[in-house]
């Protein structure tokens, strides 16, 4: 693969992670809401396949399995650790992400692929908020007519820090369209994702629909690949009955996002990336609407074989 196709790939993985992780004090401690945030969006989940698969690669040509071995290591200094609507805090995220990943190419137009990882969460400041999960995905994404379109199912199991309580248990089944172009020498990918999640305790069942933005252009700092990116998106979610039992009114929640950063790439397969996030939730339920301003330094690497 050449290096502008791993960078193409990084990038893609990067963008889908922009979002950093924080803590939330609505009812029950919505530990849901602190793991979605963490979890790269769909579409650019399919991004990464639609890389992975391309036919610059060499082994899949051959329709041979691709694995990839991959380790992330991050901080995200917040201004609302919290996410909430008054005295906010701030504190410092730190993560620790590894799995692996196989994929493949059928009938030379379908991408199929399946993960399993762990993630690790910790607080530097306010160390109950942090905890620890299992992690799986099985998808599929193709091209029709210029558009990449991806169907994603992602399983997790959230415990505490120590492992011994579980948390919650979550299933996410997203649907995604996108399609990217040039304007000059930047890449614009519009995309729609629509996701339902079912949980475990069930107080955080929701629908939900997504629109994201995303433009990157690619750069050198001496012979080293890097780009520029920006994100940007909105984010609607209806939930189920919970906090309407729980609180009289039912929960719908509007999150307007944005983003924007840099990533290098250090060796064929380690990246760096540095970025600024916004965040401003709208909630029907008072306790969950809230601001948040976070940055985020992350080394990623990644072996395929």
């Amino acid at each position: 693969m050449s290096a502008k196709a791993r960078l193409a790939l990084i990038l893609a993985a990067s963008l889908g992670a922009a979002v950093p992780l924080h803590a939330q004090t609505a009812p029950g401690n919505n530990v849901a809401d602190r793991f979605r945030q963490q979890n790269a969006p769909a579409t650019e989940e399919a991004r990464t396949q639609a890389i992975l698969t391309g036919d610059t690669d060499l082994v899949l040509l051959r329709r041979t399995p691709l694995f990839t071995l991959s380790a992330t290591l991050g901080a995200s200094p917040t201004s609302n650790a919290f996410l909430s609507p008054a005295g906010e805090r701030a504190d410092v995220v730190l993560q620790g992400q590894a799995g692996l990943r196989i994929g493949t190419r059928i009938g030379g137009r379908l991408d199929v692929f399946a993960e399993a990882g762990v993630l690790g969460v910790r607080y530097a400041r306010f160390g109950a908020l942090g905890y620890n999960a299992l992690t799986g995905a099985v998808g599929a994404a193709t091209r029709l007519a210029g558009f990449d379109l991806s169907l994603l199912y992602q399983p997790s199991i959230i415990y505490s820090r120590d492992f011994k309580t579980r948390q919650l248990t979550q299933h996410q089944i997203s649907a995604s369209v996108s399609r990217s172009f040039h304007v000059g020498s930047v890449v614009v990918t519009p995309s729609a994702t629509g996701q339902r999640v079912e949980s475990s305790p069930s107080d955080y069942r929701n629908w939900s629909a997504l629109a994201d933005l995303s433009l990157s252009r690619p750069f050198a700092i001496g012979r080293l690949p890097a780009a520029v990116f920006a994100t940007g998106g909105f984010e609607y979610r209806a939930y189920d009955s919970y906090f309407h039992d729980l609180l009289g009114v039912d929960r719908n929640d509007k999150l307007l996002r944005a983003s924007a950063g840099v990533i290098v790439q250090l060796a064929p397969a380690a990246s760096l990336r540095a970025a600024y996030s916004f965040q401003r939730n709208r909630s029907s339920s008072d306790v969950n609407g809230y601001v948040a301003h976070s940055g985020a330094l992350t080394l990623s690497g990644a072996i395929r074989f």
